[in-house]
């Protein structure tokens, strides 16, 4: 017969499917609206989106669009970029700046044309076997090329994730297993890939760093966070996962798509006002 803690911890883990199911759907009507369009968002060429992600690395979107239209305008597969000379290639990544990501472009090119030439990886594929493809890249290619149902989680979801089940983030929350299984379970949708693109976007608009727009937020009444008031949230502390919205947010970001921490001690963890210390259930299985 189950216990009374069982009983609890099933009652709860119904209650937040229910709620991320919720959510999911709000997300997605919000996320049709507020699209931004970005050219790297309208193609499954396989290659150009592996080349979309490791553009947008320290750099703002807008910055990175005239320079991947004239790239897939030129190279439509590792094959036509590798006939070009490595300075001219570096030549056209320079405004994205960094003196490293011309030859790390390079680089991943010659790899991706050693392994795959002109085919499209299979989908049990290890993409971060790829040199310069981090978990965020891998998991992002995954759920658009294959519909996968795993999160690309950098600094800005583990963000969103967080707030919506009421756990404090820092700069790390990205590498928190607890938040990355939340964040996955949130996606478990035939719509995973619209959800990854859905929580960037949201994260860079209404979920902000240190001004989230709380009171229009159309996820408000089942977010955890979003019983708190804006003000109260920002007295807890700094939030240092601001630093790190890069990918297709506001703020750059570093190497590997996520924030850039300077110790390797793990950041102390500030607790949002009214924040439970553990989220409504542990994190087992998928929604």
């Amino acid at each position: 017969m189950p216990t009374r803690s069982t009983r609890n911890r099933e009652q709860t883990e119904a209650g937040l499917r229910k709620r991320f199911g919720r959510i999911r759907k709000k997300l997605l009507l919000w996320f049709r609206v507020h699209d931004r369009a970005y050219p790297w968002r309208q193609t499954q060429n396989w290659f150009h989106l592996l080349m979309a992600e490791m553009m947008l690395r320290r750099t703002r979107a807008d910055q990175v669009v005239p320079v991947y239209r004239d790239f897939v305008r030129d190279f439509p597969t590792p094959r036509h970029a590798l006939l070009h000379p490595a300075k001219e290639l570096e030549k056209r990544f320079r405004s994205l700046g960094m003196h490293w990501r011309g030859q790390q472009l390079r680089s991943t090119i010659s790899y991706l044309h050693d392994h795959f030439a002109a085919r499209q990886p299979a989908a049990d594929s290890d993409f971060e076997e790829i040199p310069g493809v981090g978990p965020y890249s891998s998991a992002m290619l995954q759920s658009r090329l294959f519909r996968k149902r795993v999160a690309a989680v950098d600094a800005n979801v583990a963000r969103f994730i967080a707030r919506l089940v009421g756990l404090a983030h820092h700069a790390e929350s990205r590498r928190d297993r607890e938040v990355v299984c939340l964040a996955n379970r949130f996606v478990n949708s035939p719509r995973a890939a619209d959800l990854n693109l859905a929580m960037i976007d949201f994260s860079a608009l209404v979920c902000k760093a240190r001004t989230p727009l709380c009171a229009g937020c159309p996820l408000r009444s089942d977010c955890a966070s979003g019983q708190i008031s804006p003000e109260r949230m920002s007295r807890s502390g700094p939030d240092n996962t601001s630093r790190s919205a890069g990918r297709e947010g506001n703020a750059p970001a570093s190497m590997s798509g996520h924030s850039i921490v300077t110790s390797t001690e793990r950041p102390r963890v500030r607790r949002t006002p009214g924040a439970r210390r553990k989220p409504e259930s542990k994190c087992r299985g998928s929604t």
